[in-house]
């Protein structure tokens, strides 16, 4: 019993700093493994959609096997397999829970993580068009600007551009409205003449400023279009300039002349002209001087630009492909093959052209010198659509083919909110 009693004391020393303390750590600890799940809340209107990601820390090995995603409530919405999530219909708080299988030195684990879920009522007055800034279009965050857009019971459309403030958010209290416009809609004889107030904000110096266009149309779709400024202390708007579309024999648009007013004076400032070499494809003729004898329509008028326009179909006006030249090279001459291209811009269809799907603008033919090829520099803009056909939004990409920024189009029938 002695020899034990020593050797139980050896023990205590060599194993303990005190016979009466905790044990000394001598052994490594098991790490402690966590399940993050982000984003960890998110603030959306019924019908939007966000994704969920999950990461693993505590160990570098460690690894998510699976997971399962689980709403508090069926009034929370719907959340797919791969963390895909709609919002419901009902406004409220809810919570997401996600419990997955994490394996980690040979054995399997199972940890969880919960998520805060806001559903707001969507405040939506008219057609709501959010500007998102950035690769992040869902919820209220990211916010640039928003637009509303209403009709009145008097048949005027109402039209408010705000900056989301410093919150970043829309409908709260730092909105900055710093856009309005009203339009209205008349008939003169047989053209429909739409007039359209703009009220617009300088944000360095908080100046209001206005101003107003009219256009012209007749059942044919010929159209003039005339510009203002803001009127003075009479209250008439003074004219700026005018837009005059001239039509051929054929409907065809053959001619456009910019009007700039001095005083009550009209000067031709541009004039603009079509070729048409087929169905389909016509050539842009644009003329900003009239040559050394100060005279238009002589054979003197300057080009400053020409370009190669292509249609799906012309009556439509469904663009395919335009080429736009802004030099005619060294031999001088305009619509040859040495031409000095500014800029090609290309459009992709589905459904036989009627849906637009993709626009890119390319300005840059890249490091091979030609055009319409792999290296290409061009911001591209892609459409999409709710199932009804209505456009659902926007997203803009730059010529990394990074996304840059997001429109996002709700419709309702609300009236304005002030």
């Amino acid at each position: 019993m002695r020899l034990i009693g020593i050797v139980f004391a050896l023990m205590c020393i060599t194993a303990y700093s005190a016979c009466d303390k905790e044990p000394l750590d001598i052994l490594p600890s098991r790490p402690e493994l966590a399940l993050t799940v982000y984003p960890r809340s998110v603030d959306l209107y019924p019908g939007e959609v966000t994704r969920y990601s999950l990461s693993v820390s505590g160990a570098s090995d460690a690894q998510i096997l699976n997971a399962h995603y689980e709403l508090d409530s069926d009034a929370a919405g719907i959340v797919t397999g791969d963390g895909t999530y709609t919002a419901g219909e009902v406004p409220g708080l809810y919570q997401l829970t996600v419990t997955a299988t994490v394996q980690h030195g040979g054995r399997t684990f199972i940890k969880s993580a919960t998520a805060s879920i806001t559903i707001t009522e969507k405040p939506c007055p008219g057609t709501l068009t959010v500007y998102y800034e950035g690769a992040s279009a869902t919820g209220h965050e990211n916010i640039a600007y928003y637009f509303i857009a209403a009709e009145s019971e008097d048949g005027i459309e109402e039209s408010h551009w705000y900056l989301a403030g410093d919150d970043a958010r829309w409908f709260t209290e730092d909105d900055l409205l710093t856009e309005r416009s009203l339009t209205s809609w008349s008939i003169d004889g047989n053209n429909t003449v739409q007039w359209t107030e703009v009220y617009w904000l300088d944000t360095f110096d908080g100046t209001w400023y206005s101003y107003a266009y009219e256009i012209h149309e007749d059942p044919e779709g010929r159209r003039r279009d005339i510009y203002y400024f803001e009127p003075g202390e009479d209250g008439a708007w003074g004219v700026l300039n005018r837009k005059e579309y001239v039509f051929g024999s054929s409907d065809r648009l053959d001619e456009v002349y910019d009007w700039a007013y001095t005083g009550s004076s009209p000067t031709l400032a541009k004039r603009t002209s079509f070729d048409y070499e087929s169905d389909v494809r016509r050539v842009r003729y644009e003329y900003n001087t009239p040559g050394t004898d100060g005279t238009w329509f002589t054979s003197d008028d300057e080009i400053s630009r020409l370009a190669s326009e292509e249609y799906l179909d012309y009556t439509f006006m469904i663009p395919s492909q335009i080429t736009t030249n802004d030099s005619p090279g060294m031999d001088g001459v305009w619509g040859t093959s040495d031409d000095s291209v500014k800029r090609i811009e290309v459009w992709s269809y589905e459904d036989a052209g009627q849906v637009l799907v993709e626009y890119v603008d390319y300005y840059d033919r890249g490091n091979d010198g030609r055009w319409l090829t792999a290296d290409d520099m061009g911001l591209a803009t892609k459409y999409q659509y709710y199932e009804n056909g209505e456009q659902s939004g926007i997203e803009y990409y730059d010529e990394l083919g990074a996304l840059v920024g997001t429109k996002r189009i709700f419709y309702c029938t609300l009236s304005i909110v002030e």
